[in-house]
């Protein structure tokens, strides 16, 4: 009974974790959606410069914040104000940086304050996702994403006349205020403000290793629209990246699924981490084939971007190979071998970034897939064979 008792709490942890985390893809989902059905998908692949633009700069703004601050609120949890103060004020002269490049570059220079402000509300509210994840406060995190849901379709369908490129980069801004305002009842009591330079320095140093580990993630996971969206045309840039929206969805449910177990996994003697492994391989394999006929008609019907279906095939492709080697890579974590985890996250973001170079100018979203498969493949057979080195010397 006791054990039904928890089973039941922590699944309904994963469901509003789920739920939480699927909310932030499907805002510029729905949005896409909008956007290609009431004007066009040339007018989305046009937008999706600024998207990705923005993505990079809270990247940046981020500096691996949320793993770096989970580790030291676990670590010391009556000191969660102060780990998070520091890390929020450690990170604001990096606003300077943006400011420039933001003022510099010429496609983003003209429309610089609708960009300022979305890039400034949206890292103030990712600034949030660690005392989210930590309290557990997801209903508030899901009100938050609900409403500023509900503004950005509101503005967008009754505007779409006379909305343009920087109507709807200030209808994100808007949006993602909104979402700050929601979420400001969550900063720690006893957040307070750090102002000095040595302590800014030496807390961006500290979290060097997550930022780096995060950045190579992004680039092994993303590499493939950030060259797409220099590589392919407005129109095929816009269908590929309401694509890989819903895959960065369907790559996160292995996450989410193993996220109960990830105790376990460290705990785990070798015989019970293998038994873990072939439910967890079976149930994956499940879930990506399932989503890749979901993902498939939703393209072709409610989009109505018709995909041949060898991307069908691709999409799959892309999201099996991570239930082969996750629970692998939480074992090298288990085992201190962080370093070699981002050598082979790098060499994997590598292979991507040049599959990606030659072969999107020859199939263009097949290509950008097929890259994606490839930098997931190399990664998942080094992760695995440096585990299995490590287990065969215990």
């Amino acid at each position: 009974m006791r054990f039904n008792k928890k089973l039941a709490v922590r699944s309904r942890f994963v469901a509003l974790e789920a739920l939480s985390f699927g909310l932030k893809p499907l805002h510029t989902s729905l949005i896409s959606l909008l956007i290609i059905r009431l004007i066009d998908i040339q007018f989305w692949g046009k937008f999706v410069f600024y998207l990705v633009a923005v993505q990079l700069c809270i990247t940046f703004l981020n500096w691996g914040q949320k793993p770096y601050l989970l580790k030291s609120f676990s670590a010391q949890p009556n000191k969660i104000g102060e780990y998070w103060s520091k890390a929020f004020f450690a990170r604001t002269p990096l606003l300077i940086v943006v400011f420039c490049c933001l003022a510099i570059v010429p496609n983003l220079q003209t429309f610089f304050l609708p960009l300022l402000l979305w890039v400034s509300f949206r890292w103030a509210t990712v600034m949030f996702d660690s005392l989210i994840q930590f309290n557990r406060n997801y209903k508030a995190s899901i009100k938050a994403e609900v409403l500023s849901l509900i503004v950005s379709v509101i503005l967008v369908f009754f505007g779409v006349e006379k909305i343009d490129l920087e109507g709807l980069i200030y209808i994100f801004a808007f949006s993602n205020g909104i979402k700050l305002s929601v979420l400001l009842p969550l900063l720690p009591k006893d957040a307070r403000a750090f102002s000095s330079l040595r302590n800014s320095k030496a807390e961006l140093l500290i979290s060097f290793p997550f930022f780096a580990l995060t950045l190579a993630g992004m680039f092994q996971t993303k590499g493939d629209l950030y060259l797409a969206t220099f590589l392919m045309d407005e129109v095929e840039l816009g269908k590929y990246q309401v694509l890989v929206g819903f895959l960065l969805l369907g790559q996160a449910f292995s996450g989410i699924l193993i996220g109960p177990f990830l105790k376990n996994v460290f705990r785990f003697k070798k015989k019970d981490v293998k038994g873990l492994k072939k439910a967890y391989l079976k149930v994956g394999l499940a879930i990506s084939l399932l989503f890749t006929i979901a993902l498939y008609f939703l393209m072709r019907y409610v989009y109505l971007i018709d995909l041949k279906i060898e991307v069908a095939l691709l999409i799959f492709a892309c999201l099996a190979p991570l239930y082969f080697f996750l629970i692998e890579s939480q074992l090298l974590l288990k085992h201190k071998k962080e370093k070699q985890l981002l050598k082979f996250t790098l060499i994997a973001a590598s292979v991507t970034f040049a599959l990606s170079f030659l072969l999107i100018p020859l199939w263009g979203i097949q290509g950008a897939l097929i890259s994606g498969v490839g930098g997931k493949v190399m990664l998942a057979l080094l992760v695995v064979k440096q585990s299995n080195k490590i287990k065969n010397s215990l």
